[in-house]
């Protein structure tokens, strides 16, 4: 168990060193492709069987992006909604709601999990920072979310209730005006 502990640690180590060190890499992205291959790669996650997901993608306009970091920022969120799904309830559930524009992106992530306290939702972002002692990690997640945010010009809102749940609102720029990208690029996101 502390191999495991200090594997994820390492993991979001190197996730913030990639995210603090490289330039954004734009390519097409198929968000609704990212999010399921991040349910793929929690599936083995204690809890994540019990989740019931809930996906909606409005990707009539292509979006353009940095596909590692989307990656990133949706492996924590939706890892957080497993492990802090609420044992006590019948259903636990994650929605995931996206609207994509020429403009940008608006991501919601709605859960009905322990939530967060008032006192503690301005500190949630900081490094280090845990909420609950059923954190097992070491308060560097939604830290490394927000970086990533930043890193990618967008902005990320929270707003939580305990016993009921957590919402996350995300607005990412759409850089598709940025440049043509070639097809190879995004071959690995069709």
């Amino acid at each position: 168990e502390s191999i495991h502990k200090l594997d994820d640690t390492l993991k979001e180590i190197l996730d913030y060193s990639r995210n603090a060190r490289s330039n954004l890499n734009v390519v097409k992205v198929n968000i609704r492709k990212l999010i399921e291959d991040g349910f793929e790669r929690l599936k083995y996650l204690e809890g994540s069987e019990q989740l019931i997901k809930d996906i909606d993608v409005d990707d009539t306009v292509p979006f353009y992006s940095d596909a590692y970091r989307l990656t990133v920022i949706f492996n924590n969120l939706i890892s957080n909604a497993i492990k802090y799904r609420d044992m006590n309830k019948d259903k636990c559930f994650i929605e995931i709601n996206v609207r994509i524009t020429s403009s940008n992106a608006i991501i919601h992530f709605r859960d009905n999990g322990i939530g967060i306290s008032k006192e503690y939702l301005h500190k949630i972002f900081d490094m280090f920072f845990r909420a609950t002692d059923r954190s097992e990690g070491a308060g560097l997640g939604l830290y490394i979310v927000r970086e990533t945010i930043e890193k990618l010009n967008g902005t990320i809102k929270v707003n939580s209730t305990p016993f009921e749940g957590t919402f996350f609102e995300l607005d990412i720029p759409n850089y598709q005006k940025l440049q043509s990208i070639p097809e190879t690029m995004d071959a690995m996101n069709e």
